[in-house]
């Protein structure tokens, strides 16, 4: 196979689907050899040109399943280079919700480039993993799956944690589908430990509910698959209050 770019034939390209040289008419083109060349196309522009040496009688099926392949390779990796994107943009959102000055502006123009918005009430659980058996795009989609993509904003704290916001889902909303994102993960062999945190109404302290998400863990029963901030603390007040 050759790969050619002599951009002088591509006027050839955009007002036919291939070309197609014989060795009879070899001689009419500086440079080449018999056989077969296609355009490569990416949103219906061409980008390239595939060629296959040989008799183009015995290359014109096997080429055209060659430039179908490329294509969807083409495809598959601007896709995948996509979510990789929206992903990183995702993760620097919440980044700039947690800080002390929050940049509105950065987070508006960054949630409209993942076509997402945040809406009250918030909530924040962080997830702990000690085994995962998925590729960090699989547990991401699956998370977000179960949450819904216009309702939770999910990514990496670092190899082991992962962040969930969640935005206008009611407190009842939230633990349903925990429930479900838990059974579904353990269903496919994690071992995890989720802190919820507080539902907040204001964007400033969804770092607040971050906080509580963190430390439910560790107030928590080592065995609990789901530590929710306020019920460690109420029971926490009970013992208090029945101690004094």
């Amino acid at each position: 196979m050759i790969f050619w770019k002599d951009f002088s034939y591509f006027p050839i390209f955009l007002k036919y689907k291939s070309l197609i040289i014989p060795e009879k008419d070899r001689h009419q083109w500086v440079g080449v050899l018999p056989g077969i060349n296609l355009p490569i196309k990416f949103q219906n522009i061409i980008i390239d040109v595939i060629g296959i040496t040989g008799d183009p009688t015995e290359l014109l099926e096997f080429g055209e399943l060659v430039k179908m392949i490329t294509e969807m390779m083409l495809h598959q990796a601007f896709m995948a280079e996509q979510l990789e994107w929206k992903q990183h943009l995702k993760e620097l959102v919440f980044e700039d919700l947690l800080n002390e000055d929050i940049n509105q502006h950065s987070i508006d123009q960054r949630l409209e480039l993942i076509g997402m918005k945040l809406e009250p009430l918030y909530q924040v659980g962080v997830m702990e993993m000690r085994l995962n058996p998925l590729n960090k795009n699989e547990l991401i989609q699956m998370t977000e799956t179960v949450f819904g993509s216009q309702q939770a904003l999910v990514g990496f704290l670092n190899v082991n944690r992962v962040f969930i916001l969640t935005t206008a889902l009611s407190g009842n909303n939230m633990d349903k589908r925990l429930d479900s994102a838990i059974k579904q993960l353990k269903a496919k062999g994690f071992i995890i430990r989720i802190g919820l945190g507080s539902i907040v109404d204001k964007e400033s302290y969804i770092v607040h509910s971050f906080r509580e998400a963190e430390t439910a863990p560790l107030l928590g029963e080592a065995n609990q698959a789901l530590t929710r901030y306020t019920d460690v603390m109420s029971g926490r007040n009970s013992n208090f209050r029945k101690e004094f």
